[in-house]
């Protein structure tokens, strides 16, 4: 039976397409976009709901193999720097066991 993860990255806008190339290149599946924006606050201030320290963000979701996953995540560290705060970053759910019945 093939192990599969779900692969969530969350990342600036002006990363989408090159995270989305990436993450094909990986042989990742299923790839979804969903737009957000984040609020955050410089240290020491206290927080504006108001303001506009708006972050735009994508969250991409995709279907991978649980043997790329740690290519995909030594990717994102290299080539884009996810190692560094505040440029993204990545995490997988298993998804290889199903219970249940459709609806």
């Amino acid at each position: 039976m093939m192990n599969y993860r779900l692969l969530y990255v969350i990342a600036s806008w002006g990363l989408k397409n090159q995270l989305l190339k990436m993450l094909e290149e990986q042989g990742c599946k299923k790839l979804n976009i969903m737009y957000g924006k984040g609020m955050h606050n410089k240290k020491g201030e206290k927080r504006n709901w108001f303001s506009d320290n708006c972050e735009e963000k994508i969250v991409i979701t995709a279907i991978c193999k649980s043997d790329y996953v740690e290519g995909v995540y030594r990717r994102l560290n290299t080539k884009f720097g996810f190692t560094k705060p505040n440029t993204g970053f990545a995490f997988s759910l298993d998804v290889s066991y199903e219970k249940g019945k459709g609806v």
